[in-house]
Order: C-alpha cells, then structure tokens, then sequence
C-alpha cells in the first residue's frame, strides 16, 4: 500500500528517474551486505586467515584485470543492460552454490570468479543510467542517480 500511494503522488518525471536510484540501491545494498560477512562465512568454512586475506584481497586484482575486459565487452555487443543482467544472475547463482560446496579450493575459486563477473558491474551500471538518463531528456540528474546507492 505504501508504495502505491508514493507512486500516485509522484509527478512523471520522478516516475522516470525511480529506476536508476532503485538499481542503485539495490546494488549497493548488495555490496554492503556481502561485502562485511565473507570473511565470516570464510573463517565459518575453516580457512584460515591468511586464506581469508589472499581472496578478499584478489578483488583489487579481479577489478583491474576484469573492468576493462567487461567494459570491452560491453563496447563490442553494445548492450549493457543485457551484459549486466547476466553478470548479476550468473554472481548470485554463485554465492547461492558457495554454501553447498565443501572443499576450500571450490570455495576460493568460486569468490575469484564471482569477483571477477562483478568487476565489470559499476562501470556498466554507470553507463546504464547515464545512457538512460540521456534518452530521456535529464543527463544532468545523474549526481543524484547515484548518491541515492549511498541510502543502499
């Protein structure tokens, strides 16, 4: 009932700009929930903390290696909207498997490789919005596009 009543009173040009600040939200409400509890989940599995160190230190890396690729990626299909769909789908089929796996080495490469899908995610959902944003008329707005992921 609360969000019928937020979408009524709503004018159409906030109706157009809800999109991008949800996607926002959600994405940095999924990094801020993941993010904290790995090396819990880790230390959970029984790694130990050098283990725990080495693959949440292979995001850095995952990111400089992966961003450009995905962007690559992105720029040769031109669908970024597609791209990130799959991103997203095929990192949270991913954390769902790591808690049924067992052995620390499926555990550890399954975290490299969903860092590495996720690498490319903010540079594509950047271009995403401002792509959007421009097709509908405000591509001064994307400032607040953004900072509403800080609410997430």
């Amino acid at each position: 009932i609360f969000f019928r009543i937020l979408w009524h009173t709503m004018s159409c040009a906030q109706r157009w700009v809800l999109m991008p600040k949800l996607c926002w939200f959600f994405y940095f409400l999924h990094i801020g929930f993941f993010q904290p509890f790995g090396p819990v989940f880790l230390k959970d599995k029984a790694f130990t903390a050098r283990e725990i160190g080495v693959i949440n230190c292979s995001l850095p890396l995952s990111i400089l290696v992966g961003a450009p690729l995905w962007a690559l990626l992105v720029d040769a299909t031109n669908m970024p909207r597609g791209v990130l769909c799959v991103t997203v789908l095929l990192g949270n089929c991913i954390l769902f498997s790591i808690n049924y796996m067992e052995s620390k080495m499926s555990i550890a490469s399954c975290y490299f490789f969903y860092y590495f899908l996720i690498a490319g995610n903010l540079p594509t959902l950047d271009r995403c919005t401002m792509g959007y944003l421009k097709r509908i008329g405000l591509p001064d707005a994307y400032g607040t596009q953004r900072t509403f992921g800080a609410l997430g």
